[in-house]
């Protein structure tokens, strides 16, 4: 037989780990509830993200190929608007760049052109000469 004292510990035990029981219940139930809300509203996001995107597609892209276009012509203009070997000078989009030494290169000049404005890209374009594309191709094949 067990005392009235012993009959009381064994409940508390036993109403604390219940207690305990309930409570780590109750935490995995909550990290349940936030990893499923916080991948709803990742999901969320990357829908509002997609339709906005598709709904402004031509405007983001046109903004951006007038940019590079505008600066491609600023930078053909600033190197002389013609091939610094043959002399071409009739499509700009036929004109590139050629770095005379690439250990001196610090970046391409296709990425300058969309980070940064024109004054930023001059530095980078002195060290460069503007080449038609069959020159350049001609000069990176005799490398």
């Amino acid at each position: 037989m067990l005392t009235k004292r012993q009959e009381e510990r064994m409940r508390d035990r036993r109403t604390k780990e219940r207690e305990k029981l309930r409570l780590r219940k109750t935490r995995i139930l909550i990290e349940k509830f936030q990893q499923e809300t916080r991948g709803n509203r990742r999901k969320q996001w990357r829908n509002q993200s997609k339709k906005h995107y598709a709904t402004h597609r031509g405007t983001h892209n046109d903004k951006f190929k007038a940019k590079r276009k505008q600066t491609k012509l600023e930078a053909v203009e600033y190197k002389g608007n013609r091939c610094s070997i043959c002399g071409y000078d009739r499509c700009s989009a036929a004109l590139e760049f050629h770095h005379m030494d690439p250990s001196k290169k610090d970046s391409g000049i296709a990425n300058l052109m969309m980070k940064c404005n024109f004054e930023l890209l001059k530095p980078e374009l002195d060290k460069c000469i503007l080449l038609c594309s069959n020159c350049h191709r001609e000069t990176h094949a005799n490398q």
